[in-house]
């Protein structure tokens, strides 16, 4: 697997599961959320990028600005 994803919601139960499957399959990922430390736990686990985001806020959810992390 070639792919790419960003997964929102990453450190929770759901989100973190998913992003284990999907690492252990090849995939590149971009981990978003609200909790940086959560995240950088779970980001240095799986080797993959991540930032601080809240979703429920379209100020903050801009596509723009999720290119520059896999460029």
């Amino acid at each position: 697997m070639s792919n790419s994803y960003v997964v929102f919601g990453a450190y929770g139960g759901v989100g973190s599961a998913l992003c284990r499957r999907l690492a252990n399959k090849g995939a590149a990922l971009l981990l978003a959320g609200r909790d940086e430390v959560r995240l950088a736990s779970l980001a240095a686990e799986l080797c993959a990028k991540f930032f601080t985001l809240d979703a429920t806020s379209l100020r903050q959810v801009d596509s723009r600005h999720l290119t520059f992390y896999f460029v």
